[in-house]
């Protein structure tokens, strides 16, 4: 299964790099417009990573293995890390090699607080009312600290 490459903006103009898996059951018309629409959110699952991490830190297999147990699955790159910009910042913080994103170029830009209103904002962004939100490491913050629908 083929992830779908899309950004979102945050009100703070922070561009975010996000992938989704899978579709929304009853959403009709191309992944993005099912996106957008409606469909069963019982089905949705965002993966937070932890501070620096990237979309793809959990492995393509566990965002496609859900989708293919029918979630919608949505992985995005947190601020400071991987292809997600954030404003004041000139560009993205790539990884090196080894996938180690230097974390002393984002210390103290952002809060617990603010990666958990990223979810909130994300899950706007794809107009999703309720979700299961995981997290590693310290994505498991966010997920923790995001409201409850």
């Amino acid at each position: 299964m083929v992830g779908i490459d899309s950004t979102f903006t945050h009100a703070d103009g922070t561009v975010f790099a996000v992938t989704t898996y899978g579709d929304r059951s009853g959403a009709g018309g191309s992944p993005l417009e099912q996106a957008a629409g409606p469909g069963t959110e019982d089905n949705v699952l965002v993966l937070v990573q932890g501070h620096g991490g990237t979309k793809t830190g959990f492995g393509l297999s566990l965002a496609e293995d859900f989708a293919g147990r029918g979630y919608y699955v949505i992985t995005f790159d947190n601020r400071g890390a991987g292809c997600t910009v954030v404003p004041g910042q000139e560009s993205f913080v790539p990884p090196d090699p080894a996938g180690v994103v230097d974390l002393s170029v984002t210390q103290g830009l952002f809060t617990y607080s603010d990666m958990a209103d990223d979810v909130v904002a994300l899950l706007d962004h794809f107009n999703v009312q309720k979700a299961h939100i995981a997290g590693a490491s310290m994505g498991t913050l966010p997920s923790a600290l995001t409201p409850p629908s």
